[in-house]
């Protein structure tokens, strides 16, 4: 992992000064030298240039940081600086540098021809799935081609097909391989994909920004569309990036993300990484530590953040890792954000995956992180799931795939909760069996082929559970004594009767003891009483701790083990470190275990305190020259407990309760062999001796102390509600079954408030739900009255509440269940909600975008937009696809408000870009049912491309209550709508939702500012009010705020402009946390016959005159219409029969109703 960081950093770090000094903003040689890996004269001349310059000014981190690209491109630590310097070095190697240059150039070659070679044998056998995400939402337009130009990159490795360019690529590209070997071409490396391809295949406006025909570099006539939408982009983000210079700071560190994060814990408490213990990476003994003076308190480095984006960390590590350790980097304050992007299928669908993310109930893990899944709340994403659709089949097909979902964490406030220990530990003990469910037979062999391929390798181990744990008693919500003891005893008595989790125990207890979470008997009693102390190995140390480090180092392993490690992405966590007794024959794994290649090194006299380990990274490792060294923290007793020495050490593959698993882990095993702790046969010098015993890690001079995170910096907002309020406690109840926490029971302590002699006068108690996560309490007493509003960590269902009132000892409580999606999805303030933060709306789940920037779609031709239709199909989930054809009329009313809501959002798409033949218009009104003049209206000014949400949207300005008119206005407005759009008929609740939504599209675009007299801060809540019945639905601060020139093409636009916001209206989609987003039971062959039948019915839909005879008819004749689609058409009764028990039209029927 380490070598792909070094490139990485040194590449992108070379990209950034290479346009930070591209004052002529020609980019195209740019462009080579980070996206080819063949390359002109020229290109490697720049990079050779450029390489050397970066190189003479990083004589040192010191000196680099005084330097005029300092400021901005910073080092975390002084290895990676290192590291980084050394790969310029190697870039800056040119013909003048005689052999040294040919030997880089034919290491080149090797490397990337190898690569090369894997990656179009990937794309031949299973194709890209990366390319169809990036055209989207325009996916539908993608040819045949598709596979023709990444087939030519790996071919020829540029972009470009201009035969006269192509015979110009003498060199290969340095920056994609390392001096020390490796490289970093991978799939992702084809540039095409990196980029947002739906501009090449929309119909943009000739002044569209960023509009791929409005190129500006001398090959763009060479370049495919997609090539020139990809380097459009790029000069467009290059512009962005020199602007930012001065503005924005990068820095950089070759390490385990992890890692770097635990690192950062420790820093942020004991201002000093040196003390954190930490190796770089999983596969390195060098420890990462911080620079000082980048770290130096309050000056640079920040160790807490306001967001967090993992990637696709989440399908390596898995995601319990990656909360343990971004959770408590992030800062205080409700609008800190954690994403985390699923990528790679660990499970049948997507759905299935999401919600067994965390291994557990979603909302119960969430709170033990101090975290709210703001989207399971919702049930509410910006990306639509057709994409997924696609992958979905090739998943099914080869056995493998990918599935992409982006979650969100909030932060929750979480001071004052409280759990009974004894059912946390129940919870935490299903946990923990999902997470090593690889260990159970019975659990392994319910699962298919394609389930165990999918989720070959596992993410968790004890040491992993330990850190979570570690959370939970730092967080101070529960007993924890209680609670470690009843779980500790729990996962005895599970594991112990399942041979192959017993065998973990010991490791499980191992970290328990040494995160200082629970000390079992082992740890408890002193070494010294057990057995002869004269007979152990450790006799010479004055103080034998509870545990030690046993390294072993194999030698010439990569011969052995080659043909097994071939196919595997890295060897944690497949590795482990086993110890047998073989009086008792009783073994015990411990994988938590740190690897690396090179040469091992002692200090001290062997079998005392003193004795430490030191490797030696040895560069001729590819050749077979090193040893394969592994180390892991275990039991002090387990090797002493066995006078003659006998325990056996092996390193060998994890095995998992699959047979085919154990096969492998078997042969590998056999492969590394086994070593005896006293192997007479090895003694010898010093370099045939290959099992280590120390107090400290190879390398270390300290221990990596427990996770030193703190309930204050973690559970706790800065901002605290005044003193005069009541005390809050949150306890959580679990069900029956302790499989999630079922119901809150808010207490409120009132004593020494002034609440105190209201309840002691018996004044009414009364709570009310402010929105999802807000209650309100009133206590009053004629004019007397106290009221205190309360943020809540889970959303309440209150329709079936309690209230418990103790006026003597001056308490509340109210007493909820846990609100679920379902629920909270008949309340229109759930969609998308806005809490305030210091008095201004934050947008929880819809993002911030600036409507100027983006593409804007040519909607002229509609016939050019029916890209457009599966995406705005996918809306609706499988479960109000089934509510659309249960209710049979388009305009039928519904219960279900969500489905209400999107099937008018859809029908606002249809009209503006006239798809289904409906016809075009730009303007469009919600109506209560039953009234005459519509209260809200909207007029469209552009339909843009939302890229980074893969997804479209409408630029419009929105008059958000038409009561704010006169009379005559009013009046003159509804004979305007007559002509320029539809008035939608909504019933009370959708027109609620859409006044909560208008609040939300309008903060999500905004480029103003709000004011000191904003509405939503003088409300004097901690959410944005609830819009009145017929008054103002937003606040005023945005009112007649539109860029210079902004018209939409409505007559009434002069008058009516001060009136209105901008606001930005796109789909919405359900997330598989909740439910099912697509059709996933169907069988393949299913699938392409209702693909057929839907593109039928595109071209049916499209059909003039009549259906039965196809003769076509004036426009003045009446024709018959299908009363199930509302679309085939028939001039006679008889060519109706005959079309649907002759023709085709049975078939298509249903699929017509559903596009349409």
């Amino acid at each position: 992992m380490a070598v792909g960081a070094n490139i990485n950093a040194a590449r992108n770090i070379l990209l950034y000064t290479l346009l930070i000094d591209d004052v002529d903003a020609d980019r195209t040689r740019i462009w080579n030298i980070y996206y080819h890996f063949m390359l002109d004269k020229e290109s490697l001349q720049l990079l050779q240039k450029q390489a050397q310059k970066l190189a003479g000014l990083a004589t040192s981190i010191e000196n680099w940081r005084r330097q005029p690209y300092g400021g901005m491109l910073r080092f975390c630590d002084q290895n990676t600086f290192d590291r980084v310097v050394k790969l310029w070095k190697w870039y800056a190697l040119d013909v003048s540098d005689g052999i040294a240059f040919q030997k880089q150039q034919c290491h080149l070659w090797i490397e990337l021809k190898k690569a090369c070679e894997c990656h179009q044998q990937l794309l031949a056998n299973s194709g890209s799935s990366s390319i169809d995400r990036a055209a989207s939402p325009c996916s539908d337009l993608l040819t045949e081609d598709k596979m023709s130009y990444l087939q030519h990159y790996w071919k020829f490795g540029v972009i470009y097909h201009d035969e006269r360019l192509l015979a110009m690529l003498d060199y290969y590209n340095p920056t994609f391989s390392s001096v020390d070997g490796g490289s970093v071409i991978s799939p992702a490396t084809e540039p095409l994909q990196s980029f947002h391809l739906a501009t090449a295949y929309a119909r943009l406006t000739k002044d569209s920004p960023i509009n791929p025909k409005t190129n500006r570099t001398n090959q763009a006539a060479d370049l495919s569309p997609q090539a020139q939408a990809a380097v459009r982009q790029f000069q467009a983000w290059a512009e962005s990036l020199r602007r930012l210079k001065g503005r924005r700071t990068v820095r950089f560190t070759a390490s385990d993300a992890m890692a770097f994060c635990y690192v950062l814990q420790h820093h942020a408490v004991h201002h000093d990484s040196n003390g954190a213990f930490q190796y770089r990476d999983r596969s390195c003994y060098e420890q990462l530590v911080l620079d000082p003076v980048e770290y130096c308190a309050g000056k640079y480095g920040t160790t807490t953040f306001d967001v967090i984006d993992t990637s696709n960390l989440v399908d390596h590590w898995g995601s319990l890792n990656i909360l343990g350790a971004c959770r408590p980097l992030l800062r205080a304050g409700m609008n800190s954000t954690l994403y985390m992007e699923l990528l790679q299928l660990r499970h049948d669908s997507l759905e299935a995956y999401a919600q067994g993310l965390l291994c557990g109930d979603i909302v119960t893990v969430s709170l033990l992180f101090g975290l709210s899944p703001i989207q399971y709340w919702t049930n509410e994403t910006g990306f639509s799931p057709y994409p997924e659709t696609i992958q979905h089949w090739h998943a099914r097909k080869y056995g493998r795939g990918q599935a992409r979902f982006i979650t969100i964490w909030k932060n929750v406030e979480m001071d004052g909760g409280n759990f009974d220990p004894h059912q946390l530990a129940h919870f935490v003990h299903r946990m923990y069996l999902q997470m090593f469910e690889h260990e159970s037979r019975k659990v392994q062999s319910s699962k298919t082929a394609i389930q165990l391929m999918r989720r070959k390798y596992p993410h968790y181990t004890r040491a992993g559970l330990a850190v979570i744990l570690s959370l939970i008693k730092n967080a101070k919500f529960v007993d924890f004594t209680a609670f470690v003891e009843r779980l500790r005893s729990r996962l005895w008595n599970e594991s112990s009767r399942d041979e192959m989790s017993s065998q973990y125990l010991q490791s499980l207890d191992l970290y328990l003891h040494e995160f200082q979470l629970c000390t079992s008997a082992m740890y408890s009693d002193k070494i010294e009483n057990a057995g002869n102390r004269e007979l152990t190995l450790l006799r010479s140390w004055p103080d034998i701790p509870s545990t030690v480090y046993l390294t072993v180092a194999v030698s010439h392993w990569r011969s052995d083990i080659s043909a097994v490690s071939s196919s595997m992405s890295g060897f944690w966590p497949l590795l482990q470190l086993s110890l047998r007794c073989q009086n008792t024959d009783r073994e015990s794994h411990f994988p938590d275990v740190q690897i690396g290649l090179g040469v091992v090194r002692t200090k001290g006299k062997r079998n005392t305190a003193s004795y430490a380990v030191e490797i030696q990274t040895d560069l001729e490792a590819r050749e077979g020259l090193t040893s394969l060294v592994v180390s892991a923290l275990v039991p002090t007793r387990m090797l002493l407990e066995v006078s003659n020495f006998s325990t056996v050490v092996a390193v060998q593959f994890m095995a998992t309760a699959h047979r085919d698993d154990q096969e492998r882990a078997a042969k590998a095993g056999a492969a590394i062999n086994d070593t005896l702790l006293n192997d007479r046969e090895r003694v010898g010098s010093l370099k045939h001796e290959d099992v280590f015993i120390t107090q400290n890690p190879p390398n270390m001079k300290g221990r990596m102390p427990p996770p030193p995170v703190t309930a204050s910096s973690v559970w706790r907002e800065t901002v605290r509600v005044a003193h005069t309020a009541g005390k809050v406690t949150f306890h959580m109840i679990f069900d029956k079954e302790a499989t999630r926490v079922e119901k809150l029971n808010l207490h409120i302590d009132l004593s020494s408030t002034s609440a105190e002699p209201l309840l002691q006068s018996k004044a009414n108690v009364n709570f009310k739900r402010l929105s999802s996560f807000v209650l309100e309490l009133t206590i009053r007493s004629g004019l007397l009255a106290y009221r205190e509003r309360i943020r809540l960590p889970v959303a309440l269902d209150t329709s079936n509440s309690r209230t418990r009132v103790a006026r003597r000892s001056a308490y509340v409580e109210f007493i909820a269940t846990v609100a679920t999606p379902d629920v909270l999805s008949k309340h229109p303030d759930s969609l998308y909600p806005m809490p305030l933060a210091c008095g201004k709306p934050t947008l929880e789940n819809l993002r911030y975008i600036h409507l100027e920037h983006l593409p804007t779609i040519d909607v002229s031709d509609a016939s050019k937009l029916e890209w457009m239709t599966p995406h705005l199909m996918s809306m609706m989930s499988p479960r109000e696809i089934d509510i659309a054809i249960r209710c049979g009329h388009p305009n039928a009313k519904t219960d279900d408000l969500r489905y209400n809501f999107k099937r008018t959002v859809a029908k606002v798409f249809a009209h503006y870009t006239g798809l289904g033949g409906k016809k075009q218009q730009n303007a469009f009104g919600l109506m209560r049912r039953g009234e005459t003049i519509p209260l809200i209206v909207v007029f469209i000014s552009a339909l843009r491309l939302d890229l980074a949400s893969l997804n479209v949207t409408l630029d419009a300005a929105m008059l958000p209550s038409t009561t704010q008119l006169g009379a005559r206005e009013r009046l003159e407005l509804v004979i305007r709508m007559q002509n320029n759009g539809p008035v939608f008929e909504v019933d009370d609740d959708e027109l609620a939702l859409w006044k909560y939504a208008a609040a939300a599209f309008a903060e999500r675009c905004r480029d103003w500012e709000h004011t000191e007299r904003c509405e939503y801060s003088s409300s004097n809540t901690s959410t944005v009010p609830a819009p009145s019945f017929d008054g103002a639905v937003v606040c005023s601060c945005g009112l007649g705020r539109f860029p210079q020139g902004y018209k939409p093409d409505v007559p009434v636009w002069t008058s009516i402009a001060k009136h209105c916001v901008r606001v930005a209206i796109s789909p919405c989609y359900a997330v598989p946390l909740v439910e099912k987003i697509f059709d996933d039971e169907t069988t393949e062959q299913e699938n392409e016959q209702t693909a057929d039948l839907v593109t039928k019915a595109d071209l049916y839909t499209k059909r003039q005159g009549c259906w039965g005879c196809n003769e076509h008819v004036s426009e003045h004749q009446k024709l018959l219409k299908c009363g199930g689609c509302k679309v085939a058409r028939y001039c006679s009764k008889e060519c109706q029969v005959k079309d649907w028990k002759q023709g085709q039209h049975k078939v298509v029927c249903k699929a017509i109703k559903l596009r349409v």
